[in-house]
């Protein structure tokens, strides 16, 4: 586009008397080259979803459509012949895209090279998100409804600050006795673990299940 746009003969634009009309012939003769080298295209919603995933590529986007006039073609025309090459052509497809989401999350792996917080951060970004749910309103305390925000959160703060106490106040006071009494049985001074190699950490997040 910018070889072409320099290319023009602009000298053309001294001619008209007029700035108005000048200005007029390069919104015209630059908007034409503008729609011609940048056109406008329409996506459905299941492209835009698909070219989100950071494992997408777009050979892969190509064989979505493809699958999807498959679809279409099944619908007007339902021979098994056709349901079957549809079947066939989802599966692959869907073996494809478990193969890209593996690679891509291995390779990203590999770039943290021992950052936890980065880690971290990737696995959870493996994982579905939640729906939010609504928070509860009204409460009730001694059978009382509360649905005041403020009096929800005295009540529950005065609730909890008084767990210790009254948990307390339930414990009969024993003289002389050591915290080793109410231990009773032989008990391990040490304990072991086995250590845990870093592909172990990784498989349970490479099987998630995606929605495409």
């Amino acid at each position: 586009m910018r070889n072409v746009i320099q290319n023009i003969n602009w000298e053309c634009l001294e001619n008209f008397n007029d700035v108005d009309d000048a200005y007029s012939n390069f919104q015209e003769t630059f908007l034409s080259l503008y729609n011609t080298f940048i056109p406008e295209k329409n996506y459905s919603k299941k492209d835009s979803k698909t070219s989100n995933k950071p494992w997408i590529t777009k050979g892969f986007i190509k064989s979505t459509r493809i699958k999807n006039k498959l679809y279409k073609r099944i619908l007007n025309n339902g021979n098994e012949e056709l349901k079957a090459r549809y079947r066939y052509y989802r599966n692959q497809l869907n073996k494809l895209k478990n193969i890209l989401k593996k690679k891509y999350y291995e390779r990203q792996f590999e770039i943290t090279n021992g950052n936890i917080k980065l880690a971290w951060q990737l696995m959870y970004s493996t994982g579905r998100k939640k729906r939010q749910k609504m928070l509860q309103t009204e409460f009730k305390t001694d059978n009382e409804p509360v649905t005041d925000g403020r009096e929800i959160v005295n009540r529950f703060n005065a609730y909890f600050v008084n767990v210790g106490p009254n948990l307390a106040k339930k414990i009969a006071a024993s003289a002389n006795l050591s915290f080793k009494d109410y231990l009773k049985g032989s008990y391990m001074v040490l304990m072991l673990l086995s250590p845990v190699c870093e592909q172990e950490v990784k498989m349970p997040f490479y099987c998630h299940t995606s929605k495409i």
